[in-house]
């Protein structure tokens, strides 16, 4: 299937791709993620009953040039955040994974045809493809150059605990995960984004090193 294997630097340049197609839209937070999709070319779609039919809250047409997106998702300010990844994970899709999804779909194929084939992608694949769209359309929604300064900041708000957890003999193992929670609750919605999506950010050891 192609050197499809990717380490998360690779995906993060994957992103960076994307962001420095139009570096205006990406001056300041909360990215606006339809507009990008606009620029790109992509349509977004909304769909009532959407999700029931494909358990899925989107995904990218056979042509790669439309998302379809749950009616509800779009339509329920509560869960903006859930949509505004699930287009940033569709868009990743487009980046990524097009060549791949060209050569086991047809332009003919319907909308029915495609949801058949999807479901029927190998596990491997499936999971593969699923992360890396996570991890892309997680730095896209949450660039480098916003993420640095808010990380730094908020980190210093944990230096107490650190310190403490240090001077009990707690390792940094043990902390690690709780500084990186907390450092999430506090930013994501600088970004408009989930704590779950910015929590997936962090898996960028970029900034796990900063954490003494």
């Amino acid at each position: 299937m192609g050197n499809y294997y990717l380490k998360f630097q690779q995906l993060k340049d994957k992103a960076n791709e994307l962001i420095s197609m139009n570096t205006e839209l990406f001056s300041r937070i909360p990215v606006d993620i339809d507009s990008f999709a606009e620029f790109l070319g992509l349509t977004i779609i909304p769909s009532p009953g959407f999700k029931n039919t494909v358990a899925r809250d989107a995904f990218l047409s056979p042509c790669t040039k439309e998302i379809y997106v749950d009616q509800d998702l779009l339509l329920n300010t509560r869960l903006e955040c859930k949509y505004r990844f699930a287009i940033s994970h569709e868009i990743a899709h487009y980046h990524l994974h097009t060549d791949y999804y060209n050569s086991i779909i047809t332009k003919s194929h319907s909308c029915e045809d495609w949801i058949r084939i999807y479901q029927n992608i190998p596990e491997e694949n499936f999971s593969l493809f699923e992360y890396q769209a996570n991890a892309v359309g997680a730095c896209i929604l949450i660039p480098d150059h916003h993420l640095d300064n808010y990380f730094d900041d908020t980190l210093k708000l944990f230096e107490k605990q650190i310190t403490n957890a240090k001077t009990g003999g707690i390792d940094r193992d043990s902390y690690l995960e709780y500084v990186i929670d907390g450092i999430a609750n506090r930013i994501s919605s600088k970004f408009n984004v989930s704590v779950q999506a910015m929590t997936l950010r962090f898996n960028d050891y970029k900034y796990k090193k900063r954490i003494p």
